[in-house]
């Protein structure tokens, strides 16, 4: 059975993650790797805007991405001072 403390967590590049947002959302950014343990996440700042890319493990559950996504809007909702960077769009199955 696949877990996602078993399944290595993603590889990319930066690079990578720069043409993953330019060719989905058309938005030119500069791009930092996050530190994680099970997925990859970039912070990617576009002029004022900041947002995150995140390639999670494949392993991982749907509903797990779906929680941490609306954690990350809950906090901004009740603390927008703490200007927590949202994840750009929507979740996305990656293409094989």
């Amino acid at each position: 059975m696949q877990s996602v403390f078993s399944t290595p967590p993603p590889n990319i590049f930066i690079k990578e993650a720069a043409q993953i947002i330019y060719n989905l959302y058309e938005v030119k950014t500069d791009v930092n790797n996050l530190t994680g343990d099970r997925d990859q996440n970039f912070l990617c700042v576009s002029g004022e805007k900041k947002f995150i890319l995140k390639i999670s493990n494949p392993a991982e559950d749907r509903s797990i991405i779906e929680m941490q996504n609306k954690a990350t809007h809950f906090i901004r909702k009740r603390d927008p001072k703490l200007k927590i960077p949202l994840q750009i769009g929507d979740i996305k199955k990656a293409e094989k």
